[in-house]
């Protein structure tokens, strides 16, 4: 029987499923993904599905009307950190392969996101988001003691920011310099009513919202103790983190939230974690970011540009060799980009890998958009663009 056609109504929408995020378990036997629907007051639910890969069982292991989403495998393969806003705002929790409920990692007042768990699967490197001069302990505090910080008290209600001049850090050296600290004037207002003032041009995401003056900080928790240590505190944002094989090492992103381009310089940093040195591996000269490590640990690959003319934006393929300080862009030759691009109302927010290595370290497999459409390739360390 032939169903006639009809047009799609606004309900049709609540019958939508995306699969997202698909992990895979490192003995390659599982894969955890996202499963996100929406409910009838238009509420995004996602929930954490894991399914065989060597048979066709399929186990979905969070439930509720939460937004649970960003699952990763522990290196040992005994543990799947992930983040929920199941508490009120979202945190970073735990759940163990052999069982049992969740466990919440992060208690921070203003959430937790994006763990990316250390080799040796002891400790994940967190994101948390601070206000300048704000510690982590404070916050953490804060939860634990205030009696109104409920996930739906004020307490958690994000404020406007008012933005004001400051001396921005001088990231072209290789140490990270404190900069001046902001004042955050009182809001301005207008006819009885609170303005927002911002005086720099990057004021709003489509991410997140207006900016209300945090910024993205990295955080180090020890998995079993639950213990938190703050390692960057600058006025910038921090982001995009990948431990180096060894577990010695941390590459990051780090952005000039207060810029006055409206593409800022996006900067490669390395951090010791044994003697919590940094240092500038792309000397603000443009930007580049999703760092991925080598198997051998020599060499990082990421995407990104130098800044020939204010408006690039096209993405292309880095390898920073550590050894020699040299960096090297292996598509230059390709005038497409390197990353994902594709959005819509239906498709926003997934994740980006970046230039995923092989396993024997002699290439990368990154994903490429031209013309509507995202394709993958392969670019091997010689420059060879394969698509796939």
């Amino acid at each position: 029987m032939v169903t006639k056609k009809r047009k799609m109504t606004a309900e049709d929408l609540l019958r939508f499923e995306w699969l997202e995020d698909p992990q895979i378990s490192p003995d390659g036997n599982s894969v955890v993904y996202i499963r996100r629907t929406i409910d009838s007051n238009g509420k995004y639910i996602s929930n954490l599905f894991i399914r065989s890969l060597v048979g066709s069982e399929e186990q979905q292991w969070t439930f509720g009307n939460h937004r649970n989403s960003y699952p990763r495998w522990s290196p040992d393969g005994n543990w799947i950190a992930f983040e929920s806003d199941r508490s009120g705002e979202t945190q970073v929790w735990l759940l163990s392969i052999n069982g049992g409920e969740a466990r919440q990692l992060t208690n921070n007042k203003h959430g937790a996101a994006k763990p990316i768990w250390s080799p040796n699967s002891e400790k994940l490197l967190v994101q948390v988001r601070l206000s300048p001069n704000e510690t982590l302990h404070e916050t953490q505090e804060n939860v634990a003691t205030s009696p109104d910080a409920s996930p739906h008290s004020s307490s958690h209600a994000k404020t406007p920011y008012i933005a004001t001049s400051s001396t921005i850090t001088d990231k072209g050296s290789n140490s990270k310099s404190e900069p001046e600290r902001n004042e955050i004037s009182s809001s301005p207002v207008l006819q009885g009513k609170p303005v927002l003032q911002v005086d720099y041009i990057r004021y709003k995401s489509d991410d997140a919202g207006l900016w209300d003056g945090k910024y993205s900080q990295l955080v180090l928790c020890d998995r079993k103790s639950g213990q938190l240590r703050q390692i960057t505190n600058e006025e910038q944002d921090h982001s995009m983190a990948a431990w180096s094989p060894d577990g010695r090492q941390i590459a990051c992103c780090v952005t000039e939230r207060k810029s006055e381009r409206f593409y800022p310089t996006c900067d490669l940093w390395i951090h010791s974690v044994e003697d919590s040195s940094w240092q500038n591996l792309s000397g603000s000269t443009g930007t580049f970011m999703f760092p991925t490590w080598s198997p051998d640990g020599k060499i990082i690959a990421c995407v990104g540009y130098e800044r020939v003319f204010e408006q690039e934006k096209l993405m292309h393929v880095w390898h920073f060799q550590l050894d020699t300080g040299n960096r090297r862009c292996l598509t230059e030759k390709w005038d497409v980009h390197f990353s994902d691009a594709m959005v819509g109302d239906m498709r926003s927010g997934h994740i980006n890998p970046g230039a995923v290595w092989r396993a024997d370290g002699q290439g990368n497999y990154i994903t490429v958009s031209e013309q509507g459409r995202v394709s993958l390739h392969y670019i091997s360390i010689t420059g060879e663009n394969i698509p796939l």
